[in-house]
């Protein structure tokens, strides 16, 4: 009897285990689901009328049209360059500015409305505006591609390059009553990334004969950043919500480059230039030997000046915190090649000028930390979190032979691999195999159950039967008449009694925890200790059940 109820345990252990490698089974499937990052890849050109700067490949419309473009956090809008923006005798105009996107020739642009402002950085005096539609758009060359993409075109040369923008706000056609996915979160919706974050950071042109710009969706490289402790949380305007506290600037022939205490600044790679107080501006003016140009807004490095700086090896390095002033803080140095830069027309009247990517800020609200200071640092914005991280770059062989390690963030709503409890949570409709298995499990228990009580039963009766003795026909001399009617009970040590299991007179239930749950022999409450001793045992030295232990 006692093998029949070991097969019981072992059934219901099964059905265990067979339940529980149905749940992990459904959480690796889906782990499984979660796709990785994507790198999109560098254009490995510098374009541009303020930098040169590295830019990126992306293709829009049908037949597909490569254009170069510059990376925008705060923008949600892809903005290209319209054919209008180049004279049509002016070739190196078209190459110079990225190349043109003609949407009259995209068989799948949509257009809901012929004009829309650009809403970024108007803070900074930076205007730009033109149609904004509807079409197909690809990251790289052999990228993911998403139609029903937010497309706008320039004229206007505030912003020379086209845009890639990564911002996850919703386009709003206040005028067309339309709308469109941001293309990082149409990228998230569809599955190309695992989260709506990004890892960016420049490049530059002095480090390592060249290094390019990086940016990564849904993750971040490794390889380009050394990690810090210190994670910013977004400001409360969505519009500018990547700020940071500047708590110092400072160089080693000024340590004071801030005098008027910290200010907060928003980190913005749409734009070039930083801009800095007045008086902070002016500290650089001394620290540097830098010219004010009152037409242009712009400071200038004369040939001597700029000479003296590269023997110098000036570096500036910037406190940053989550304040003003206090609390933790990381460092950010710059040498003086990150403020190196040459301007050409129509951002200066001569090309090659050399300027210093500095500017005046009018008030608070232009204080502005652009591409200049990413080309030193690695930005990391993760979107559904909130928050963001500013690291020193790192330039070594990893960089150099380009390959990048990405690591990807994961969604606010990413489901954690855990050993399934005792306790079922509330999941989905059982599939078509697992009302097999389950209804199979059933039967088979139910065919154990009946079987052993039917065995039971008649090994019962049976006993009791040639447990009966015969009734003599004439009473034995040496008992008394009296007792002929009782029978003999068989005594302990004898080997006539029987062993016989039954469950607790008090209706309590024997539940019995799986083993990795537990670090002790179960203890029963209803008093059937043997029972539960066995059931223990069973879980130890069954070979099948010792493989779920070990799985579990």
């Amino acid at each position: 009897m006692r093998y029949y109820w070991h097969a019981i345990i072992a059934c219901l252990a099964q059905s265990v285990w067979l339940a529980s490698a149905v749940d992990v089974s459904r959480l690796l499937r889906r782990a499984a689901s979660t796709p990785s990052p994507i790198s999109v890849p560098p254009s490995k050109r510098w374009e541009g009328d303020d930098g040169p700067w590295s830019t990126f490949t992306i293709q829009v419309g049908t037949p597909p049209q490569p254009l170069h473009v510059l990376v925008s956090t705060a923008g949600e809008v892809t903005w290209t360059v319209l054919p209008s923006g180049c004279s049509s005798n002016d070739l190196s105009c078209t190459t110079g500015r990225g190349g043109t996107f003609n949407n009259s020739t995209s068989s799948t642009w949509h257009a809901p409305i012929p004009y829309y402002n650009m809403d970024i950085e108007q803070n900074l005096d930076y205007i730009a505006y033109g149609p904004v539609g509807n079409d197909t758009l690809s990251l790289g060359t052999a990228g993911p591609t998403l139609t029903n993409q937010a497309i706008g075109g320039l004229v206007a040369k505030d912003f020379y390059l086209g845009i890639l923008g990564l911002n996850p706000r919703p386009t709003n056609y206040t005028t067309g009553g339309e709308g469109s996915a941001s293309l990082i979160s149409s990228l998230k919706a569809q599955n190309w990334i695992p989260s709506m974050s990004l890892g960016y950071t420049a490049g530059n042109q002095y480090r390592l004969n060249a290094v390019f710009g990086s940016l990564t969706l849904g993750g971040y490289d490794k390889t380009r950043f050394t990690p810090n402790n210190l994670s910013f949380y977004f400001a409360d305007n969505s519009y500018r919500d990547i700020v940071v506290g500047i708590q110092a600037i400072s160089s080693e022939k000024s340590p004071d480059m801030l005098p008027d205490g910290g200010i907060t600044a928003y980190v913005d790679p749409t734009v070039p230039h930083i801009w800095l107080p007045l008086t902070a501006c002016r500290a650089f003016e001394k620290t540097f030997n830098l010219t004010y140009d009152d037409n242009s807004g712009r400071y200038i490095i004369n040939t001597t000046t700029h000479d003296n700086l590269l023997r110098t090896n000036a570096n500036v390095t910037f406190t940053l915190g989550l304040a003003q002033a206090g609390g933790d803080s990381i460092n950010i140095t710059l040498p003086y090649g990150s403020f190196d830069l040459t301007a050409s027309w129509p951002e200066a009247n001569v090309t090659g000028e050399r300027y210093f990517p500095l500017r005046r800020a009018a008030n608070a609200s232009q204080y502005t930390l652009g591409r200049a200071f990413l080309q030193e640092a690695y930005l990391i914005i993760d979107w559904e979190h909130k928050n963001f991280s500013i690291s020193q770059c790192v330039f070594d062989d990893a960089v150099s032979n380009g390959r990048p390690q990405l690591v990807p963030i994961l969604s606010k709503d990413a489901v954690a691999i855990q050993m399934p409890s005792p306790a079922p949570a509330k999941k989905s409709s059982p599939s078509t195999g697992e009302i097999a298995g389950i209804a199979i499990g059933v039967v088979v228990l139910l065919a154990l159950l009946i079987g052993g009580f039917v065995i039971y039963k008649l090994k019962q009766r049976k006993r009791k039967r040639s447990a009966a003795p015969p009734t003599p026909a004439t009473p034995p001399p040496d008992l008394p008449m009296g007792n002929t009617n009782e029978h003999s009970k068989p005594e302990l040590g004898t080997g006539q009694e029987h062993e016989r299991y039954e469950l607790g007179s008090n209706g309590a239930s024997n539940y019995c925890p799986p083993p990795w749950q537990r670090s002790e022999k179960p203890r029963d409450f209803s008093g059937n200790t043997q029972m539960i001793s066995e059931f223990y045992e069973l879980w130890e030295h069954s070979g099948k059940l010792q493989t779920l232990t070990t799985k579990a």
